[in-house]
């Protein structure tokens, strides 16, 4: 039982490390704020594609929207700066979106390995997007 307990506590601290952690309310409200934000992507992609529409520019846009005003709440500056490249990502593969190229072109390409840079500053300083 004991075991369990440590194995337990040593799986969550990369979480507790990541986000919140003793820095203050402010930069946990912040990571969460912006992974319900990240989370709700996938969700919209999914109706979007349900409704045969395909056009996700929307969806990126107001989710950059939504993570960049949560990380200008943040009193951490990492949490800031890691959530504005996550925020400018999504905003520049909106703009590849509506290129009027379906596959949304090199600016896509571009802005899909801007996104996966950003995403890992993200985990770094916020944790997992998890669910």
């Amino acid at each position: 039982m004991r075991l369990r307990s440590v194995l337990l506590a040593v799986a969550l601290l990369p979480a507790a490390v990541g986000c919140g952690g003793g820095d203050g309310v402010d930069k946990q409200a912040s990571c969460d704020r912006m992974k319900e934000a990240i989370k709700s992507i996938g969700t919209l992609q999914a109706e979007e594609n349900g409704t045969g529409d395909g056009d996700f520019t929307k969806i990126y846009s107001d989710a950059a929207t939504k993570i960049r005003s949560a990380a200008d709440s943040s009193s951490d500056d990492n949490v800031k700066t890691a959530g504005t490249q996550v925020a400018d990502a999504l905003d520049q593969l909106a703009k590849a979106q509506s290129s009027g190229d379906p596959s949304g072109g090199p600016e896509a390409l571009e802005a899909s390995g801007r996104l996966a840079t950003a995403a890992g500053s993200f985990e770094k300083h916020c944790g997992p997007v998890e669910g």
